[in-house]
């Protein structure tokens, strides 16, 4: 068990040229957008849904419907960018 633990790690290189930097740059980019851009969509889909609840209480049930519904659109949509960019990483 240990010996594939020591294989798995004289595996790891440092990038050696510039390309393969700049790619490496690209695509941790490319995830933090793919991670931070949903996490923004979902705060501002929670205040406005708690701003609409404190305007109008009694159409809650239409506000907690439209507001899962947009969750759900913005998870998939983050979990598909997630995926591109495994992709990504494993074309290169």
């Amino acid at each position: 068990m240990t010996e594939l633990f020591v294989t798995g790690w004289n595996e790891w290189r440092e990038p050696e040229n510039r390309q393969e930097k700049m790619r490496n740059l690209i695509v941790l980019l490319a995830v933090i957008a793919s991670i931070v851009g949903p996490s923004i969509v979902i705060g501002r889909i929670a205040g406005a849904s708690i701003q609409a609840l404190g305007r109008n209480p009694s159409s809650a049930p239409k506000i907690l419907m439209a507001m899962i519904v947009a969750l759900v659109f913005t998870e998939s949509l983050a979990v598909i960018a997630l995926l591109m960019m495994f992709q990504a990483i494993g074309q290169f």
